[in-house]
């Protein structure tokens, strides 16, 4: 945002872009790919042929780049190239060590009483309002995620979400958004085995919201 504020103010165009990453997807990983069996130092050199390239693209199209969420090495290299390194913050959570929490009761117990006694009730509330919850792992059980249920998160998660967030364009009468049905079953067909979903439901099976 901070860079976008910048452009609006010295009258530059913050886009379009060339971007190096993984869409919607705010998760450190490589962005220069390169052959498993390259050695170190060959492994390098091939990041800065590539890098060097995505420069002279930019250039020749006098366009900007961002490279989104790079691996700690490949930044360094990034840097060196004349690249403009930009802070971004995550909150990560993760299980208490070197002793687990047992369960989510073990969790509240390590909470003040107050905070404690709020999340109590918020869950309360949400049984009183027969709203049933339920994890699945696609990792345990593929066969769970099938195209017919990703088409429903489509359906009742996503698009409510991106009309509500005005995420949508209009192409003769018809909404256009980022991602599409197929896209959503494709990963039920393709890749059921790395998906997980958090669902909630009422009971009488209407899905009311959920986590991809």
């Amino acid at each position: 945002a901070d860079f976008i504020e910048a452009s609006m103010k010295h009258n530059m165009s913050h886009y379009p872009r060339l971007f190096v990453g993984i869409p919607f997807t705010p998760h450190r990983g490589r962005r220069f790919i390169t052959a498993a069996w390259l050695s170190a130092e060959e492994r390098a050199e091939v990041q800065r042929e590539l890098m060097q390239g995505v420069r002279a693209i930019s250039v020749r199209a006098n366009v900007g780049v961002n490279v989104g969420f790079p691996t700690e090495d490949e930044g360094q290299v990034l840097t060196q190239q004349g690249f403009i390194a930009r802070t971004a913050r995550q909150a990560w959570w993760s299980n208490r060590r070197p002793k687990p929490y047992k369960d989510f009761r073990d969790f509240l117990r390590t909470l003040r009483l107050k905070r404690a006694r709020e999340i109590a009730k918020q869950r309360a509330a949400l049984r009183d309002a027969n709203v049933q919850t339920m994890v699945i792992d696609g990792s345990l059980d593929p066969d769970a995620v099938t195209p017919e249920l990703m088409s429903e998160v489509f359906h009742s998660c996503y698009v409510p979400t991106q009309l509500k967030n005005g995420n949508v364009e209009t192409s003769n009468g018809e909404y256009r958004f980022d991602l599409t049905e197929d896209f959503f079953c494709s990963l039920g067909e393709r890749i059921p085995h790395r998906v997980l979903l958090i669902l909630a439901r009422e009971n009488d099976g209407r899905l009311l919201g959920g986590s991809l």
